[in-house]
């Protein structure tokens, strides 16, 4: 189950977004696996491992955003700053049933918490009607989580990124020709 609010809108030279976001996931699954290794011509061991596990997974998240278009520029200029904050928790339950000629059985059981603060910036300049210069710099997050067919592995950590763009979109002859340039990091 997933849900996202959103509330955005004008006040004079500025826009907004701000919203709440909510996330709510329970995998369960069961990984049977039997292999038959060989002793000689007539016998073989057999190794049957059964791995049962559930994921708990929740997700929240608040964010805003402003944008201003100066008066100043006639709507040519904008520049966007944005938030956001995310707190991921997980749990998980597992447990694997390993027979040879003995059982043996391993069981998990672990919660983990990961949160973090994203942002952006951006700003965009038209500086002829169909030409716009813009420049962006934001951050990336994902959260951690398990490798849960494995009963005993620690958890993942969680993952982030920064990207820098800046770049040039452009129409030409009346907008029959397009040309975009841009240099990513």
């Amino acid at each position: 189950f997933t849900q996202e609010l959103q509330l955005l809108g004008d006040i004079g030279e500025f826009n907004y977004l701000i919203g709440l976001y909510y996330y709510d996931e329970k995998v369960d699954e069961t990984i049977t696996t039997i292999l038959n290794s060989p002793l000689s011509a007539a016998a073989a061991i057999r190794l049957n491992r059964s791995t049962s596990y559930s994921i708990d997974s929740k997700s929240y998240a608040g964010f805003a955003q402003i944008g201003w278009k100066p008066s100043f520029a006639n709507g040519d200029l904008e520049v966007v700053g944005g938030i956001r904050y995310t707190e991921d928790k997980k749990r998980l339950d597992s447990v694997s049933v390993s027979t040879t000629v003995t059982t043996t059985t391993l069981t998990q059981a672990r919660s983990d918490k990961w949160n973090n603060v994203g942002w952006l910036g951006s700003i965009s300049y038209k500086v002829l009607p169909d030409v716009l210069l813009y420049a962006r710099a934001s951050s990336a997050y994902r959260s951690g989580g398990y490798n849960a067919p494995t009963v005993g592995a620690p958890p993942f950590g969680p993952e982030t990124a920064r990207s820098y763009e800046a770049g040039i979109k452009s129409d030409f002859f009346d907008r029959r020709v397009r040309l975009n340039v841009a240099a990513f990091q």
